[in-house]
């Protein structure tokens, strides 16, 4: 259970009736987006891909939004990373009590373990420039009666950056941070470098563990904007 927190992703969009309007933020706000990534090791060899699509939106602003995105996860060889397709439903809320992900089946959160991206797009100000300090931000997780946090410090903006990949040519932020992941009685931080592009998100992530090793490559390889 612990091991599942390490490296849960919160792609966190809030949107609602902001559904298709461009926001000029670092996350899509239009239903029916698609975004698939792939994750590599640090040989450069495949490890997991996955797909998510915005599903459903809700709300009239990002002070109180809502998202239900539809992901789908593969193993490096193709092969789904669970039953049922490998598909898996993540809700995503922004309100009074900050930013929380929920999931209800406990096996199919688990499964997603150092495959999704870290961090959280939602606290990233529209307004980001180079060499800009940005505030912390904090995720709640909920699995079912499980809960934890990651906690997002040390984050400032490094340069500005075109980087291309499968998916395309895009203008980034990039973007250095610490995550710390809590659950329980553990606690387990991260260093992680971000490319971000407006309006769309994570371009390309690069996770280290404390000591600098790195963990885990992963980029954008396919894009569907509606």
């Amino acid at each position: 259970m612990k091991k599942f927190f390490v490296s849960v992703l919160v792609m966190v969009l809030a949107l609602g009736s902001l559904s298709g309007q461009n926001l000029d933020r670092f996350f899509s706000t239009t239903k029916g987006d698609t975004f698939t990534y792939t994750i590599y090791a640090p040989n450069g060899n495949v490890e997991y891909k996955y797909t998510y699509t915005n599903k459903e939106v809700s709300g009239a602003d990002l002070s109180d939004a809502a998202v239900i995105y539809e992901y789908q996860f593969w193993e490096g060889n193709g092969k789904p990373l669970f039953e049922d397709e490998g598909k898996m439903e993540m809700k995503i809320t922004l309100n009074s009590e900050g930013t929380t992900s929920y999931m209800n089946d406990m096996k199919k959160s688990m499964a997603i373990q150092d495959v999704v991206t870290m961090g959280d797009v939602s606290s990233l100000p529209s307004d980001m420039k180079v060499g800009m300090n940005v505030p912390d931000g904090k995720i709640n997780i909920k699995v079912k009666s499980v809960g934890a946090s990651f906690l997002l410090t040390d984050r400032k903006v490094l340069a500005q950056e075109k980087i291309t990949t499968p998916a395309g040519t895009f203008q980034t932020y990039k973007m250095d941070e610490n995550q710390t992941n809590k659950v329980l009685i553990s606690t387990k931080t991260f260093h992680i470098i971000t490319w971000y592009a407006k309006n769309i998100g994570c371009i390309k992530q690069e996770v280290y563990d404390k000591k600098g090793k790195l963990l885990r490559t992963l980029e954008l390889t396919s894009l569907v904007q509606k």
